[in-house]
This record gives structure tokens, sequence and C-alpha cells, in this order.
């Protein structure tokens, strides 16, 4: 479902129901076209990244969670899943953050 916010005119597609997300893993979530790798935190807090590694093209989907970053699966580089920040190795490319809300119950993250 694709709501659009009527003061801004962007519009936020609903991707999942926040209970269908268990915390501390990284989900491949289809929106559209395109798959975005969500975490949720502890706090219900949820972050979206693009789902492609910078470095190399791998699935951030695929990876796992290592103190609290998203670590690609292909070579392990690691970003912040709050802000795409390249954490390991530094320096290197960051990840494309997504913005991303909950909007009741739902997980919506915005459409391009």
């Amino acid at each position: 479902m694709v709501q659009t916010d009527t003061n801004t005119g962007t519009e936020w597609r609903t991707v999942c129901a926040l209970a269908d997300l268990p915390v501390g893993r990284v989900h491949a979530i289809r929106c559209g076209a395109t798959i975005v790798a969500l975490v949720r935190g502890a706090d219900d807090q949820v972050f979206a990244l693009e789902n492609t590694c910078p470095h190399r093209g791998g699935p951030l989907a695929g990876g796992k969670l290592v103190a609290g970053e998203i670590a690609c699966p292909w070579h392990g580089f690691r970003f912040d899943p709050r802000t795409g920040a390249a954490t390991v190795p530094t320096p290197h490319a960051p990840a494309t953050s997504i913005p991303v809300r909950i909007a009741g119950e739902d997980v919506q993250v915005l459409v391009n």
C-alpha cells in the first residue's frame, strides 16, 4: 500500500507489520521492484538500507548484525544501519540509507 503524505507530497509504501520483524536480525523486504535491508532495534526503531553493498554489490539483507552493524555476507564490510555509514574496514563508501517510519502497526519506507 502506498500512502501520500498530504503535507509534504511524499509517498510511503507499507512493507510489513512491525510485529513481523524480530529484533536484532537483518530482513530482506520487497518494496516494489526493490529489496530493502531492514533492521529492528530493541527499542522498536526500524532502519532501512538499500540492499546493495557499495563494495562489490553483495546483498546486505543476506548479512547479519555484528556489534549492531550490518555485515555484508560476501566480504564482511560493515555498515551502521541507522545512517549507512561505513564502519569496518575504514574508509570505504557508505550504504544508502532509506527513510523509514512506523505508521500505526505498519513499517513504511519512502518511495522514490
